[in-house]
């Protein structure tokens, strides 16, 4: 009797998880690369995610993904951190390896990968927008990639500093700048960071704007939104401002690759993840801004 492989397993854990297209992004993926493997979608209380990953654990599972809102406490339950995972001090993909799991963060990656398509950000100047979880892992990731100067800019001193603190403690060159009352220069940024909620489930025009004076850009800017959306007041102004925009969506599209070749040790082709992608965010009968 030919005995059938059992296949390895995967999983996204969060709380919703319900809309996420991290399944069908990853699981198309598999079968691109000819992979029998499986992929689940579990929702997860903060209650129930210690057994939860002892579950994985002792399931045999060889990765998972974690969103939202377990991102931090799952530090405390995985074996060993990434270098960039300890920094940012949170955990969205877990790599199993002989029953030890192993924390990474992808959350900036993504971004800097976008970037990296476009110019070096070696020796770049930043002008990050945001202090929450995302603009932490935006930052330490461009730290270590060798980001020149990091200005970040929030509306809460205590998180801008807590960022800043994270980033000056793996040798960043960083710096708070007070979130302004007018639109504020460029300055002579070469990447300017939109990791705020700014944008998010609105068009290009009628939304909260992004305190940017374009009129500072200089020419080869690089504007990065980490809103998912096709276009947000935040690119569009940039798009008109002679800048290169790159959207959230780009982003999402690294962060998987990164996963699934951190999971498979494969890199895998950039174009049909962008597409499964796209279609499950675009909206039943509509198209997305």
């Amino acid at each position: 009797m030919v005995r059938t492989p059992i296949p390895r397993l995967f999983a996204l854990i969060g709380d919703p998880v319900a809309g996420n297209p991290t399944q069908e992004v990853v699981e198309d993926a598999f079968r691109r690369m000819g992979l029998d493997w499986r992929y689940i979608s579990a929702r997860v209380s903060p209650e129930a995610l210690a057994p939860a990953v002892a579950g994985l654990r002792a399931l045999g599972f060889h990765g998972a993904h974690v969103t939202v809102p377990h991102k931090v406490a799952v530090v405390r339950l995985v074996d060993v951190l990434s270098p960039a995972a300890r920094a940012i001090g949170a955990v969205n993909c877990i790599v199993a390896d002989d029953g030890v799991l192993r924390g990474e963060n992808t959350d900036g990656v993504g971004l800097v990968a976008a970037v990296t398509r476009m110019k070096p950000v070696e020796g770049a100047h930043v002008l990050l927008f945001g202090a929450g979880g995302a603009a932490r892992a935006i930052a330490v990731e461009l730290a270590m990639a060798g980001a020149h100067d990091i200005r970040v800019a929030n509306r809460d001193p205590k998180r801008r500093d807590h960022l800043v603190r994270a980033v000056e403690a793996i040798g960043g060159t960083v710096r708070g700048v007070s979130w302004p009352d007018r639109r504020i220069d460029i300055d002579g940024a070469t990447i300017v960071v939109n990791a705020t909620t700014i944008g998010m489930q609105a068009g290009t025009a009628g939304d909260a704007a992004v305190p940017v004076a374009w009129e500072t850009a200089r020419p080869g800017l690089i504007a990065a939104d980490v809103v998912i959306e096709r276009s947000t007041r935040f690119t569009a102004e940039a798009i008109a401002a002679g800048a290169i925009a790159i959207g959230g969506i780009e982003m999402l599209v690294e962060q998987a690759a990164r996963s699934i070749e951190l999971w498979t040790g494969r890199d895998p082709d950039r174009e049909p993840l962008r597409r499964v992608l796209d279609a499950e965010l675009t909206p039943p009968g509509g198209d997305r801004r």
